[in-house]
């Protein structure tokens, strides 16, 4: 749980300069598929989205 919150501090300064929030939504959009040119969608919570997409990029794949 301390990592989850640690993960979301470092989201949250990275988010605070133009560059890193550059960082940060062209990562996020890497993790959900979409071409660095599209917008995210409307309401997108972009530090919760991160968190978990990079949580599921971690884990190996439970298919057979």
């Amino acid at each position: 749980m301390a990592d989850l919150q640690q993960r979301r501090e470092e989201i949250l300064r990275e988010l605070r300069s133009e560059a890193g929030r550059e960082r940060v939504i062209q990562r996020l959009k890497a993790l959900m598929g979409l071409r660095p040119d599209q917008a995210l969608p409307n309401g997108t919570p972009i530090v919760t989205t991160l968190i978990r997409l990079e949580q599921q990029s971690r884990q190996p794949s439970r298919q057979s």
